[in-house]
Order: structure tokens, then C-alpha cells, then sequence
């Protein structure tokens, strides 16, 4: 009888590994089973030494807890398998067929103390847990043996396209917006993106003096220059290149004018919004020229300036509220580039305004925002090889949501309808900002 139960345990066996090397032949994984790995390193699993014995059973017994099965599933699921189906649990592994054998590592271990000496027992049982503890380092999360060369990141991809609305803006100025429209209202924590490319001559209306509260801004010049200053006095010129970062926090009324009639006008200015704790903060602003930017070369082809995250061990100045990633992209004719974003939970978009290329496998072009998914690791970028193509050029734009009602009404981004209403209250009696607000000197403990 007890011949006659080994030789079906060995049947068992030599269909596990059958069934296990045929799924390995399916994927890019390499690693074999063999009916000796299986049984203990022994063809016949009854005469295999105490030792080789509870191996044979941590194999059987603690593989699917190495694995991480939380729940009973299945390893053989019939419909894909025609030999016998096999289940893994936390406390067994059981073989069923036409009779069920039922193998469990506290009645393996019964037998071991009945025919084996007690201080061998105590050694089979160290050893053997220490042999279950570099499985289980040896595996992933998922089940899968963790192997160095299989890359665990996964790229995003892009689930939806805005492409962008002419509209005008401030005293009659056309600007491009893909964050804001009906199309994408906001990407939480993100409110709004506007892309400014006109001749200077064009633009000299500007934006006079307008109020915000409850949210920050982050205007990024490329070529041109402009004027920023507030009702407190306070003022700045943004050069080529140059980013001003400000945070309206409990209110601001300031414009933004062209300083010069001549050439190219082209940036953007990007809304981003609050958590309810900050939005009466003190205001700020961060003035950054382009010599204060710093560029990082992640790869070959691929240069990023980073205004705030980091690239490549490339830091970015720009202080943030909430966490996110504000990077320049430029990629040269065929470059790629890949960026990983701190969580899946993040939100984020890539708005290209030069060149062709795919973004998230999907295709990327001048004026579209491509929204990213949370199916992903990574921001995966390809600029277009074709001649004439220029490259690819875009803003990476990714940061952690704030999951707060969002109340919005032109200016002022508030989490009521009630603190709307004491912000358009306190604009008109001339109380939204401070001049006693230090709005150059970075918090301290009085915000």
C-alpha cells in the first residue's frame, strides 16, 4: 500500500513539472522543473533522505506561499490544462484526480519526528525554513521568480487626447488651451494650461491687473520677455527662458505685460491648485532665469530641464505645495526617453509644442495634450526619425492628486461656494492682498 501511494505521488509529481516547464516554454522566464527538483533530489521520493524529504515538501507545500497565493488559486485550471487540477492554499497544496491526496507540511513533519531523531528533526526544520525564506525572496509579488533581467517597470499609456482651443485671453490675447475646456475641465491637481505663441507685436495688450486666490501659477517663458507686478509694488521680468513660480495662496492682484514689441512671444502659464490647508497661505513668488534652470541628459538624444522633480539625479528649484514634476522635454530626431513618476497614483499629461513623436505609444503632435493612465511606472516618450521632423519637444506635467472639491470661478479656486464669495468680497474692498505679505522671503512657521 505505502509502495503502491508513493508511486501515485510520484505520477502527481511528474505532472506538475510537465505542466509547469510547458508554461515556461510559453513565456520569457527561464527556469525548468525537473521530476528530481520535485520530488526532494530523488527519483524515488521514499528513499530520499530525511533532509531531502522536507525540501521535497517546502517545494510542494511552501512554493505557493512563496508566491504570495493570499487567496485559493488555481495553478492547472482545467479549461487550459487536461491533466489534473491544482490548487495552492496557504496551509496545503492538494492534487486532485480521481482521489484526493492531500499534502501538508504539519503531517510531513509528524512522520519525520516518528522515524527521525530528534536533533536531526531540529536541523531538517532550520534548514528547511531557511530554504523557504530564499524562495521566497526569489519570487515577485506576483508569483513570478524574480529575475534580473526582466525589467518590472511598465510604461503608461495615454487614455485620452485634448487637443487644443484658440482662445482669448486678458485685454484680447490668443492664447491655446488643452487643461480648462470642456474637453478636460481639470486633471486633478492641475487646473489649467495655456500655450502663448504669437508675434510680440500682437500681444502688447497683455494681462492688466486681475486677482487670484486659493491656487498657484507657474508661467514658463521660452522666447520674449514679460513683465510681472502686483498691487503691492512688487515686480519681476521674465527673460528668455526663464520660469516665475507663484503661489497666490490668500490673494494676489497682479499683470503680466510684454516688456518688448519685436520678435517671437511664445510660453505657457499652468493653474495648479491647493489643498484646503494652504489655499489663505502667505503669497510667493519664485523667480528663476534660465541660468537658474538646471539640465539633465538622461539618455542619448534626450535633454530635460527640470523646473521642479528630478531627472537623472538632476534637481529641479521650484518649491511646490503638492508633490509634482514640471520638466521641460526636448528629444533630437529618433532620441527616446523615459521618465518614472513617483506612484501610479499621480496624475499627469504630456503637452507637446514642437515636433512629432509618440508619447505612450500614441501619437504626438504640436497643440495636443496627451492625458496619461495609471496603468504604468513610466512616461515613455519616442521622438519621430523622419526627416524634417525636428524632433520632439513637450512638457511633462505629473503630480500627486489632492482629492478635494474643487470650486472654481474665473480667479479664485476655492473648495465652497461660500469661500468664493467672501474672495470676490474681499476683492472689492480692496482687502484680497496684504501689502505687508513679504511675497519675495520663502515660508517660515507664519504662513
Amino acid at each position: 500500500m505505502k509502495k503502491q501511494r508513493n508511486v501515485i505521488v510520484q505520477k502527481k509529481a511528474n505532472r506538475i513539472y510537465e505542466y509547469l516547464n510547458a508554461e515556461r516554454s510559453k513565456s520569457s522566464l527561464r527556469w525548468t522543473v525537473t521530476p528530481e527538483w520535485i520530488h526532494g533530489f530523488s527519483p524515488k521520493p521514499h528513499e530520499s533522505k530525511p533532509l531531502m524529504r522536507l525540501i521535497s515538501i517546502y517545494i510542494l507545500g511552501v512554493f505557493p506561499l512563496a508566491a504570495n497565493f493570499n487567496k485559493k488559486v488555481s495553478l492547472c485550471p482545467t479549461d487550459s490544462f487536461s491533466g489534473p487540477s491544482i490548487e495552492a492554499t496557504r496551509e496545503k497544496i492538494l492534487i486532485q484526480k480521481q482521489s484526493n491526496i492531500s499534502i501538508t507540511k504539519s503531517e510531513t513533519l509528524a512522520k519525520l519526528k516518528r522515524h527521525q531523531h530528534p536533533f536531526l528533526l531540529l536541523i531538517t526544520i532550520i534548514t528547511s525554513l531557511g530554504i523557504g525564506y530564499i524562495i521566497n525572496s526569489s519570487f515577485t509579488s506576483t508569483g513570478v521568480p524574480a529575475m534580473s533581467t526582466v525589467n518590472q517597470s511598465v510604461a503608461r499609456t495615454v487614455k485620452k487626447v485634448v487637443k487644443g482651443t484658440k482662445l482669448m485671453e486678458g485685454a484680447g490675447v490668443r492664447i491655446c488651451r488643452t487643461v480648462g475646456t470642456p474637453a478636460l475641465k481639470n486633471l486633478d491637481p492641475f487646473l489649467m494650461l495655456d500655450e502663448l505663441k504669437l508675434p510680440s507685436d500682437q500681444a502688447t495688450a497683455g494681462f492688466p491687473d486681475h486677482p487670484h486666490r486659493g491656487f498657484e501659477t507657474c508661467s514658463i517663458m521660452l522666447n520674449g520677455k514679460m513683465e510681472h507686478r502686483d498691487s503691492a509694488g512688487n515686480h519681476g521680468v521674465l527673460t528668455d527662458g526663464g520660469v516665475q513660480y507663484m503661489t497666490a495662496g490668500r490673494g494676489i492682484v497682479h499683470s503680466e505685460m510684454p516688456v518688448v514689441t519685436t520678435g517671437m512671444l511664445h510660453g505657457f502659464q499652468l493653474w495648479i491648485n491647493l489643498p484646503a490647508r494652504d489655499k489663505m497661505i502667505k503669497p510667493r513668488y519664485q523667480d528663476y532665469q534660465a541660468a537658474d534652470i538646471p539640465s539633465a541628459q538622461p539618455s542619448e538624444g534626450a535633454s530635460v530641464r527640470v523646473m521642479a522633480g528630478e531627472v537623472a539625479g538632476v534637481k529641479g528649484p521650484i518649491e511646490i505645495r503638492n508633490p509634482s514634476n514640471l520638466l521641460d522635454v526636448r528629444l533630437q530626431p529618433g532620441a527616446s526617453f523615459e521618465h518614472a513618476l513617483p506612484d501610479r497614483e499621480w496624475a499627469g499629461f504630456c503637452y507637446v509644442y514642437e515636433g512629432h513623436g509618440t508619447i505612450g505609444g500614441k501619437e504626438a503632435m504640436p497643440e495636443h495634450a496627451l492625458v496619461l493612465d495609471h496603468d504604468g511606472d513610466i512616461v515613455k516618450a519616442v521622438a519621430s526619425n523622419e526627416e524634417g521632423s525636428g524632433g520632439l519637444k513637450f512638457l511633462l506635467i505629473a503630480g500627486q492628486p489632492i482629492k478635494e472639491e474643487i470650486v472654481q470661478y474665473g480667479p479664485f479656486v476655492m473648495n465652497s461656494q461660500l469661500e468664493i464669495m467672501q474672495a470676490f468680497a474681499d476683492y472689492r474692498d480692496g482687502k484680497l492682498q496684504n501689502p505687508d505679505d513679504k511675497v519675495w522671503e520663502a515660508w517660515g512657521e507664519e504662513l
